[in-house]
């Protein structure tokens, strides 16, 4: 079978790592740090997958490269080194990454000039989902690229929708995180005023989350708060990365009122301290600007 290479083996591509050892492929982690006491590598090693600190190495002995980055910047660094790499081996980067657009695009260029494939494979779920195999995945890039690697996608997702050629995928998957987000930070404003008018907070999320308002986000939200349960799942930077790249899309018609002054409530939480929490904590940075507003 075909070797497989991945950076970027963090909360989700960890996973994807086991899942795609346990499918049969020979799997080697590039990892810039390895500390035998840190979570990530205990896991890996107990899924038996190579770990090596050298990516050149990563580059000259995978057929397939999968990258799982934080943003486009990191994407394209570490495709220049690819790229630069004479001995490489890789014939086709998916790349799970959430990533701009227009940025996959100029990868993607970049690569078929020497002979590599590229989708964007951007994914949906959570470190739990990427542990079992049951991440969703948006596909971008040559249909004919996707039924080839179908089954590596397959070893680690539930649900696969081709979105169109290079970009597609990032695109679908930056609304599917506005929606998300713009969700989330409505709910979380709804709770601070229903709390600060003395409304049942259990009424508010058994009647709303039976009817027309409620959404995966409403019930993430609101679940989160009851619990006071707000675990790194998703960074609030990652979201206001996300943010950003969907105003360069929207720019395109014109903009988006909406999504603007979403941007300007994470913008203000990651430069007071929240960047770092689970985007959840976008909560705590609205209940500080509405109470002082309030006064």
């Amino acid at each position: 079978m075909e070797t497989i290479g991945i950076i970027g083996a963090g909360a989700m591509g960890r996973g994807i790592a086991k899942n795609l050892k346990k499918a049969g492929y020979p799997v080697i982690v590039y990892k810039r740090k390895i500390d035998e006491n840190d979570s990530t590598i205990i896991y890996l090693r107990n899924a038996d997958i190579s770990l090596t600190q050298d990516l050149i190495h990563v580059f000259t002995s995978s057929d397939i490269l999968i990258t799982c980055l934080p943003d486009s910047l990191v994407v394209e660094q570490t495709i220049l080194g690819l790229l630069n790499c004479k001995e490489r081996k890789v014939k086709c980067l998916l790349d799970f990454s959430t990533a701009h657009p227009e940025s996959t695009k100029q990868v993607a260029v970049s690569l078929a000039q020497v002979g590599i494939d590229m989708l964007d494979t951007p994914m949906t779920g959570g470190p739990v989902q990427a542990d079992e195999g049951t991440i969703k995945l948006v596909v971008g890039g040559r249909k004919e690229v996707l039924e080839k690697y179908r089954k590596v996608l397959e070893a680690v997702s539930s649900k696969i929708v081709y979105a169109g050629g290079s970009g597609a995928g990032n695109s679908i998957k930056l609304m599917n995180n506005f929606l998300a987000i713009l969700s989330q930070a409505a709910t979380a404003g709804v709770d601070i005023l229903m709390q600060n008018m003395n409304v049942s907070r259990d009424a508010v999320y058994d009647y709303i989350g039976s009817s027309g308002g409620n959404s995966w986000g409403f019930t993430t939200m609101m679940n989160r708060i009851i619990k006071d349960s707000f675990d790194v799942n998703f960074s609030l930077d990652l979201a206001y990365k996300d943010l950003r790249y969907n105003k360069d899309l929207f720019a395109s018609i014109g903009g988006f009122p909406l999504l603007d002054t979403l941007l300007e409530s994470f913008e203000h939480a990651s430069h007071t301290g929240y960047g770092d929490k689970d985007v959840g904590a976008i909560y705590f940075s609205l209940k500080d600007t509405m109470k002082k507003d309030s006064k």
